[in-house]
């Protein structure tokens, strides 16, 4: 079996005979108080059709107060491979931790100690996924049992799953053998995951695998889904321990959404609105007859989706009792999930991380968690680059059709006061930036470039006339380019390798573009922006710093940052979202970039801390875009330098060259 973390393949057809991979295996149980169940689980995994010296069981308690410790001592007397250790931190990703340390295997598994392997080739068919897939970790169904239960658990594990009952994207209950995303499924690894990706973090006490699945599958590493593996569980006796384990759930729900605020969907929400719905609507409702109306008619929609799903459940389990349980069934699983959620969002910010004590020797050696170069090692926060686009407020592409280029002159300049403004601020702040200036105000307006030169700033190239690529011809793109970097070089005598797009508009359709800066010698960019947009963007283009591929060679892009809202690409670089949206949005989305390990880069315009300036004719919508909140510019901006760390845009690419290995953005084919 290779040691080689597996990234893409597909299972092997043929697997070699049983006694030809036979890896060591660490079964890791976590456990607290579970005397009722923990002897029937620990026989299954000591029956196992496997070597017995090739396997051990792990068994991490939480300091139990029922008789758990005392079964499991018993069967250590019989059972050598079987090792009792103490969990302090009595939460399942303590217990996890503490296993792991000790570990020994080359697979690690998680078995929970109220559950139900299937049989005695558990670990057999474990290590044969993993030999047929060659993947990095192996994920199971998890369908509640039913045996010898009572309606009402029989009531549960038909709800669990059915669509109302659990997340769509979740695998538990499939049935088809497949790689697929890790995050609800995979329970197995092999030992270099861990070297990889870390432990699972501590301040979790739910849905501690979904988060460290979810650092799997950011590290690009493979799950393959065997239900040959499939283990049961068993549901919960009451209505009140099932309602207990899904505000649990919403919790945890709720505070990965804070680590990891990529896996907000709309599938996760819908139980925190289902119970706003609840509270608000009845006092929506006196305010409005509609709103009243709208109440009333989302209630009915629920009760009706709820008692279809409960007669067709009831229907194909041939048990008309389960009908009696299943409407409230539904609602503890939905107001438990919903009510967690809520408790977790507001409860304040998330506990401090614990910090995870040194691994003894022998134990597996991690790696420093994941974080991004431009993160020191210090603990200072990750540095982000701050870009200033210098054009006049008669130059922007908003008023191109109101203002014609050979005008230009015609209009009084402002475009000096306004960036010393800018200047001043930087300065207070002790921040440098890169300035993307205009050849045309080079040209004009020297003074203002070696003034931005002096001060320690970077100077990068916007074009000469502030025209659209997507708009002109490779030769007339060329002219333009080479013309606004000569303007700039003669100002400063050094030389231009960093260039911005007049409203980012390299597009897909203006992708020659990029060949032309590689062969003027440009060797940054930062005209992409990962959105839809009716004048720019590529959509689905890669979020983060990267290498593109093109015919004519290699260029670095600093795309402009996102914010996943829902999956929608939601802009949070600057501009005009940095007027018009609330500040706290904007320093949230640049935060989940952060957060995600990674640096964004951001913009502003010198006639954006203008409000005094002149206003031009134009269409409503352009007048919006180009006027609102300018008052709150200069002021927000001074928040933003409080708030993040920033640099000139090389000062965080010469970081980021300095990782092992950084993204590539193959393009050559789209020439």
């Amino acid at each position: 079996m290779t040691a080689t973390l597996a990234k893409r393949g597909h299972p092997r057809e043929h697997a070699p005979p049983p006694s030809v991979s036979c890896p060591f295996i660490s079964v890791i149980v976590p456990v607290l108080n579970e005397a009722r169940f923990i002897r029937a689980t620990l026989e299954q995994l000591l029956t196992q059709e496997y070597d017995p010296d090739r396997f051990e069981i792990l068994v991490a308690d939480g300091r139990s107060t029922d008789d758990t410790r005392t079964l499991i001592r018993a069967l250590q007397a019989e059972h050598p491979q079987l090792i009792l250790l103490d969990n302090p931190g009595r939460l399942s990703s303590a217990g996890r931790n503490v296993a792991i340390r000790q570990a020994r295997g080359d697979i690690l598994v998680i078995v929970d100690g109220h559950c139900d392997l299937g049989g005695s080739r558990y670990l057999r068919e474990l290590a044969d996924a993993f030999d047929r897939s060659d993947a990095a970790c192996v994920g199971r169904p998890q369908p509640l049992d039913v045996v010898h239960a009572t309606p009402l658990q029989r009531a549960i594990a038909a709800a669990r799953s059915s669509c109302l009952g659990h997340h769509p994207a979740s695998f538990i209950y499939s049935s088809a053998e497949r790689f697929v995303r890790p995050q609800s499924v995979a329970v197995a690894y092999r030992r270099e995951v861990f070297e990889t990706v870390g432990l699972f973090d501590e301040n979790f006490d739910a849905c501690e695998d979904v988060e460290f699945n979810e650092r799997v599958e950011r590290a690009g590493l493979r799950c393959f889904f065997s239900p040959r593996v499939q283990v049961q569980y068993h549901p919960r006796a009451t209505l009140r321990g099932l309602f207990r384990q899904m505000a649990r759930y919403g919790r945890g729900r709720m505070r990965l959404l804070r680590k990891h605020p990529a896996t907000l969907s709309l599938a996760c929400l819908v139980p925190a609105l289902f119970v706003l719905g609840l509270v608000a609507g009845p006092l929506l409702a006196l305010a409005s007859v509609w709103l009243a109306w709208a109440y009333f008619a989302a209630v009915a929609t629920y009760a009706f989706a709820v008692m279809a799903v409960s007669i067709g459940l009831s229907w194909q389990a041939r048990d008309v009792r389960l009908l009696a349980w299943l409407p409230a069934v539904f609602a503890a699983i939905h107001g438990g999930a919903g009510i967690g959620f809520w408790i977790e969002l507001l409860s304040g910010s998330p506990p401090r991380r614990r910090t995870l004590q040194p691994f003894p020797s022998g134990a597996i050696r991690m790696k420093e968690p994941l974080r991004s170069v431009a993160a020191p090692a210090t603990g200072q926060p990750i540095l982000n680059a701050l870009t200033v686009d210098v054009e006049d407020y008669f130059q922007v592409s908003g008023f191109e059709r109101v203002v014609d280029r050979e005008q230009w002159d015609r209009f009084a300049p402002r475009v000096v006061a306004n960036t010393e403004r800018i200047l001043a601020l930087l300065d207070n702040a002790g921040v440098r930036a890169t300035f993307f200036v205009l050849g045309w105000v080079a040209v004009r307006h020297p003074g203002l470039v070696r003034a931005i030169q002096n001060a320690g700033h970077e100077i990068g190239c916007h074009s000469y006339w502030h025209r659209l690529i997507y708009q002109q011809t490779p030769a007339e793109f060329r002219e333009d380019l080479c013309l606004a970097r000569d303007a700039i070089q003669d100002v400063t005598g050094t030389p231009v390798t960093a260039y911005r797009a007049p409203s980012f508009s390299i597009t897909r359709q203006s992708l020659w573009a990029l060949d032309i800066l590689i062969e003027e010698g440009f060797q940054i960019d930062s005209s992409i922006y990962p959105t839809h947009h009716d004048r720019y963007g590529i959509a689905g283009a890669p979020a983060e710093p990267h290498w593109i591929n093109r015919p004519a060679g290699q260029l670095w892009e600093f795309p402009m940052p996102i914010y996943r809202c829902l999956g929608y690409p939601l802009p949070v670089g600057g501009g005009g979202y940095f007027r018009l949206y609330p500040y706290a949005l904007t320093r949230h989305g640049l935060r989940t970039v952060n957060a995600a390990g990674r640096p964004f880069v951001f913009y502003l315009h010198p006639w954006e801390v203008d409000p005094e300036q002149p206003r031009l004719p134009a269409s409503r919508l352009r007048k919006f875009r180009h006027y609102v909140n300018l008052h709150r510019t200069e002021t927000r901006l001074a928040q933003l330098l409080r708030d993040f760390r920033l640099g000139t845009l090389t000062d965080v690419t010469t970081m980021l060259h300095g990782r092992a290995t950084t993204p590539t953005w193959d393009l050559a084919p789209a020439a």
